[in-house]
């Protein structure tokens, strides 16, 4: 049931939409906290590099497996987000290198600020979750003309494509208000335009597909710019601290390593670790920015043993085996 909304959501009523969101699709608060600190630090590179002028920017992408595997390239579905008043064509190109991935569809959407309805997103057994939906306008990338053909403005023709599961799985593990109190403290300096474009990705991925869905292992493209030389750069955005029981570095663990790999080598583009270098998990103050190519990340580690690295979004119990590159190998952005 969708409802007609003459709406248009504050700063905090964002957030806290954004909140719901993502606390709906991860199985508890450590995964939730880590997901968090992905928005912050990206939202701060950002900022950061907008003062560059050598470069364009581009939003990045989701990779979304239709069945389940452990690489997120294989039978993926590729979409991007971009405001309605951006330029389509200038993705064309963009995608023309990224198809060479072989993704089985690639999609962009637009979405329009201004133009908000409720609509009931996640069901759980007992529980319909609704929130604000902007209009779409959806297009589909047609690998034999090279350029973008409108399809829908409904986002069944993405979210239908992945098979849905009888009941929705839930959280496994109880999610902490400090958390969410978190989430709210540190994008509330954001400007609403940057905290809308993270709540429409989210709420595709987490809403519309997320638990409700089978699907392999997603995965995405954080950020991607193109040089005045033409050339595209894809880059994966982190943030670190110096690991305590291992040589000094920062690490990737080995499955993402290995997908960033096949990219570069499908589509000729280069990879980019950027770290945003931090004291430590307590205080998360900034030492600097660094980054490294991923060819150059792989050749310094490739002949050594992986360590058993952090979760991520995984469960406490499972492997993520993970390289760490020497901290003298990245420059300083």
């Amino acid at each position: 049931m969708d409802l007609l909304l003459t709406l248009f959501m504050n700063k905090t009523e964002l957030i806290s939409n954004l909140h719901q969101l993502v606390s709906l699709n991860v199985i508890g608060d450590k995964q939730l906290f880590n997901r968090y600190k992905g928005f912050y630090t990206e939202l701060l590179f950002e900022e950061k590099i907008s003062s560059f002028k050598n470069f364009e920017n581009f939003s990045g992408g989701y990779m979304i497996p239709k069945t389940s595997n452990e690489s997120s390239l294989r039978d993926s579905v590729y979409f991007t987000c971009i405001h309605i008043r951006s330029d389509l064509k200038r993705y064309e190109e963009l995608y023309t290198i990224l198809a060479e991935v072989g993704f089985a569809e690639m999609f962009l959407i637009k979405y329009d600020t201004n133009i908000l309805n409720c609509k009931e997103v996640i069901k759980l057994e007992n529980k319909t979750y609704s929130f604000p939906v902007p209009e779409f306008r959806i297009f589909a990338f047609n690998y034999k003309l090279l350029k973008f053909e409108y399809q829908s403005n409904d986002i069944e023709i993405l979210s239908g494509l992945f098979k849905s599961k009888k009941i929705r799985n839930k959280n496994k593990h109880q999610i902490n208000k400090e958390t969410k109190n978190w989430l709210h403290n540190k994008l509330n300096d954001f400007c609403y335009e940057e905290l809308f474009k993270i709540y429409v990705n989210r709420l595709i991925f987490d809403g519309y597909i997320g638990f409700s869905k089978y699907k392999g292992k997603p995965a995405d493209i954080d950020y991607i710019i193109k040089k005045s030389d033409g050339k595209y750069k894809l880059l994966e955005i982190k943030e670190k601290d110096l690991p305590k029981r291992s040589k000094t570095g920062f690490g990737l663990d080995t499955g993402r390593l290995d997908d960033f790999r096949k990219m570069q080598n499908k589509t000729g583009l280069d990879y980019i670790l950027i770290v945003r270098h931090i004291n430590n998990q307590k205080d998360r103050e900034l030492i600097n920015w660094k980054y490294i190519t991923v060819n150059d990340f792989n050749n310094d580690c490739k002949d050594e043993k992986p360590i058993q690295g952090g979760t991520g979004m995984r469960s406490v119990n499972s492997s993520n085996p993970t390289l760490i590159c020497s901290l003298d190998k990245f420059g300083v952005l």
